[in-house]
This record gives structure tokens, sequence and C-alpha cells, in this order.
């Protein structure tokens, strides 16, 4: 299979539309980004769509075979215009934000091994 090489391609385009806040409130899609998210997701079982990896990430590729989702290899220029950080590593998935569920007694946040506590605010 040969690799995206554009950011014009569809797919890609609307991945990058997804890196704005009322695209993914709109589309109620979001993007995770990295292969411990992705992994998470995966073992969650949680809607992914696409996922688009990098032409030499083999284990990426090891990680989503067989469980039927979109996975779409794109060159590094690609995964960078896809990817919201400055030095992306991939993969990064599509993946459909489920519905809100009511809160019970009130709003509850809770976060667990945050790696970086710089990312709860987002």
């Amino acid at each position: 299979m040969e690799p995206v090489r554009s950011s014009r391609n569809p797919r890609v385009a609307e991945a990058i539309k997804l890196r704005r806040a009322r695209r993914r409130a709109e589309t109620r899609r979001t993007l995770l980004e990295g292969p411990h998210l992705l992994e998470e997701a995966v073992a969650a079982e949680a809607d992914l769509e696409t996922v688009f990896v990098c032409v030499d990430d083999d284990t990426s590729m090891r990680l989503i075979a067989g469980v039927g989702i979109e996975t779409i290899q794109v060159t590094a220029g690609v995964m960078g215009k896809v990817a919201g950080t400055q030095n992306p590593r991939g993969p990064v998935a599509i993946m459909v934000v489920p519905p809100d569920r009511p809160a019970i007694d009130g709003s509850v946040i809770f976060s667990y091994g945050v790696g970086d506590p710089g990312n709860a605010g987002t």
C-alpha cells in the first residue's frame, strides 16, 4: 500500500480540520495522538474511525491489526500536518466522542496517571 504523501487527501484534510475545537464539537470527533493513547483506546474498545500511521510504525500496525479500524499510512510530512504536537511521533487516531452522561450528584473530574499535568487543562 502506497503511503499518503499529500495533506490534500480528503481523509487527511478532515483530520487536520479536527485540530480546531469548533470542528471537534460539530462532528463529535477528536484526535488521539501517540502510541500510549492509541493502546488505551484499543483496550477500552473506543469507537475509533481511522488511524494514521507513519510508514515505518510497525508497532502501531501490530496493535491495530485485526481490530477493524481504517488504517492510513502517511509520510512523516503528512503526519506533521495531522498531529497537533511540535515533534509528532504518531500514530494519530480519529475517535468518536461518546455521548455525554449526566454526572451523579454533580460534576466530577477524575484523572489517573496523568503523565503531563499540563494536559489536564486541555
